[in-house]
């Protein structure tokens, strides 16, 4: 047993993901650490909170039995208010702080002793929120600020889980996976589960495959409903679900490769896309949560021009296809990209063809997770104390965080100031 808890452990090492662990009275304890508000060498950035709440987002990288829960955030306020403070997982609270505030940045360390069974993919939130609708509580400038989960070892039999967003069925279509077991000292258990579009679940398949093995097999042979796949192991996976067109009147098929997901997300972009009198491309997102989604997608032109977001709503465990042509409101659509932004981690993938001029072309990609991405610019603000920031004269950096943009006051420079 030992030997296969380390070859977890080297196995999430070599994938680059951020976890630590440490031996405490025999039983291994793992942490993951989530930053946000990152810090930056070349600028001051400030950003704000008011009691409507700034989150931050994340997704769960490991299975662990939650018991404690970590934030450091270095925060300042106007000494009126303080901060509320929110970690919750899956919109579980977990733990809540109140903290007072100065006018002065400090760092606070909170850690609360919690218990919960954190599965890998779940939606993890870190919420602050203090002062009134339009005066700000307080703010969190630019430093180490994470979020830190640390617990046991759990052994689901779910604990890695991964998506596959479109699966088309027969007559028209075939589906069959390719998995990798990645763990070479231990068997994996894996079930293939599809679902509809609806969120109901329309098949599964078990399979048990050898310690360093592989197996390739056939999904939902048999079915008629368009869906998708989730694949779900006790041993870390490698895969992919061949995505098979039937040529209409023959037995040879087109081909698409749809990779295994195993980070949904919050705001995905799609990165290229063509919908016109030569391609068709059609995205494929799916949810995998337990409640609805309301999902948003906009098309944004080569020179940067965007069309009217198209919103929908996606059931629990449900999914959708939807054309590119239909969210442009277009179809000269010529290049560009979409960005899907859900209230649910979702997932999403995009399928571009250009079989209605007679031509072969027929392949995808999965869409793109740019929840951590941020803006920049820059304007001239006056900076003194570290939140009261109107008093003396200077040049100060803002950022658009993920969130909702960024919060400052306009500043009209003296003459003669740069």
């Amino acid at each position: 047993m030992a030997g296969l808890k380390l070859n977890k452990v080297l196995a999430l090492l070599a994938l680059g993901i951020l976890v630590l662990f440490s031996n405490v009275a025999g039983v291994n304890a793992a942490c993951e650490k989530h930053a946000f508000a990152p810090s930056d060498p070349n600028y001051f950035i400030q950003y704000y909170f008011y009691s409507s709440g700034r989150t931050y987002t994340f997704t769960a990288q490991n299975s662990m039995d939650l018991t404690t829960v970590t934030t450091k955030q270095k925060l300042a306020g106007t000494g009126a208010y303080s901060a509320t403070i929110t970690v919750s997982v899956n919109g579980n609270t977990l733990a809540t702080w109140v903290q007072s505030l100065t006018t002065v940045y400090t760092t606070y360390t909170l850690t609360e002793n919690v218990s919960y069974a954190l599965k890998k993919g779940d939606t993890i939130q870190y919420r602050i929120a203090g002062g009134t609708s339009t005066t700000a509580g307080g703010a969190i400038t630019d430093a180490d600020n994470y979020v830190q989960l640390c617990g046991g070892p759990n052994d689901d039999p779910d604990a890695y889980v991964y998506y596959m967003p479109v699966f088309k069925p027969q007559p028209d279509h075939w589906s069959g996976v390719g998995i990798t077991n990645l763990n070479k000292m231990a068997q994996a258990n894996v079930s293939v589960i599809t679902y509809r579009q609806n969120g109901d679940t329309q098949s599964t398949d078990t399979k048990i495959i050898p310690a360093g093995g592989q197996d390739s097999f056939l999904v939902g042979a048999g079915l008629t409903s368009d869906g998708w796949i989730k694949v779900t192991s006790d041993q870390m996976l490698a895969g992919l679900n061949f995505l098979g067109r039937y040529e209409t009147g023959e037995t040879n098929s087109y081909l698409a490769d749809v990779a295994f997901s195993d980070t949904p997300s919050t705001l995905l972009v799609i990165p290229h896309c063509a919908h016109n009198d030569n391609w068709d491309t059609f995205a494929y997102i799916a949810n995998p949560n337990g409640s609805s989604a309301s999902v948003t997608l906009t098309y944004t032109s080569k020179t940067g021009a965007s069309s009217i977001p198209y919103g929908m709503t996606i059931p629990a465990n449900g999914s959708k296809e939807i054309s590119v042509g239909t969210i442009a409101s277009s179809t000269s659509v010529k290049g560009g990209y979409v960005t899907i932004s859900s209230t649910q981690s979702v997932v999403a993938f995009a399928l571009y063809q250009n079989l209605k001029t007679g031509n072969y072309s027929y392949t995808g990609i999965n869409a793109v997770d740019i929840s951590g991405t941020a803006a920049a610019g820059n304007i001239n603000m006056t900076t003194g104390d570290p939140f009261d920031y109107k008093t003396a004269g200077g040049f100060l950096n803002f950022r658009m965080d993920e969130e909702s943009g960024w919060d400052y006051d306009q500043y009209t420079p003296p003459e003669g100031e740069d």
